[in-house]
């Protein structure tokens, strides 16, 4: 303490704050905003699926506090929305109506990208399916593969249960390949052809030819020979006259 002048003591002048100074933590921490929160929360996503995402493990990650959370996202459910529609967005153009080719290729491309994205985020599957808000993303390929079809000549009802199906098939194959692989669980594809390789041709007469198929096949040429099926399918269905106008 010093005195005045006229023997008042005054106060020494305190030292800068610790959330001012230019050594503290506080100024050396990355300043927090939704898409950090996202990109941390698909990170844990990834590696250990949802049940290990919780605003306390987030806000460990982040080194905040889980009340700083809540400034940027309400809720686990609202974050769970918020990386689906990340990891979705990232996904190449895909169901691109603007190039000039029939609506098989880029609808067939499309659904090749959603798979990668799906396989690449094995938790993303079930929440697309569970999901009834859809979100941006989502939504954004959803009308792009719906005006490819559209354009081409299809109408409204073979529009949305074509793509309905072909949607259900491509993330319904991203939940099984999640329940499959995701998180240190092994293929069981030579357990199915063991089991099918021990029918009784008797009981099951047909089962048993099916064995070459299951133990030699791999899963990409799986999925893409469905979903060649289903779009030889729909292209049963197509217009026999094209070159409708584009809508506006």
């Amino acid at each position: 303490m010093t005195l005045r002048n006229g023997g008042l003591p005054i106060a020494k002048r305190s030292p800068t704050p610790p959330e001012l100074g230019a050594s503290s933590q506080a100024a050396k921490r990355r300043p927090l905003h939704r898409d950090r929160v996202v990109q941390a929360a698909i990170a844990i996503l990834d590696a250990e699926g949802p049940d290990a995402l919780t605003f306390r493990r987030l806000a460990a990650e982040l080194d905040v506090g889980v009340a700083t959370l809540y400034w940027h996202v309400d809720s686990k459910e609202a974050l769970l929305q918020l990386a689906l529609d990340d990891v979705l967005g990232a996904m190449p153009s895909g169901f691109d109506a603007d190039r000039p080719k029939a609506w098989e290729e880029p609808l067939r491309d499309g659904f090749v990208a959603l798979r990668r994205v799906l396989r690449a985020h094995p938790w993303a599957a079930a929440l697309a399916m569970a999901s009834i808000e859809r979100g941006p993303s989502l939504l954004r390929h959803w009308d792009r593969a719906a005006t490819l079809l559209l354009d081409a000549g299809f109408d409204p009802r073979e529009t949305f249960f074509g793509l309905s199906a072909i949607f259900t098939f491509v993330v319904g194959t991203g939940m099984q390949d999640a329940m499959w692989h995701s998180y240190g669980v092994d293929d069981d594809g030579p357990r199915a052809s063991a089991i099918f390789a021990a029918l009784d041709p008797a009981v099951h007469p047909s089962l048993p030819r099916l064995t070459p198929v299951i133990a030699s096949h791999e899963e990409d040429q799986r999925f893409l020979a469905g979903l060649d099926l289903l779009i030889a399918g729909l292209r049963t269905r197509a217009p026999t006259r094209r070159g409708r106008r584009r809508r506006r």
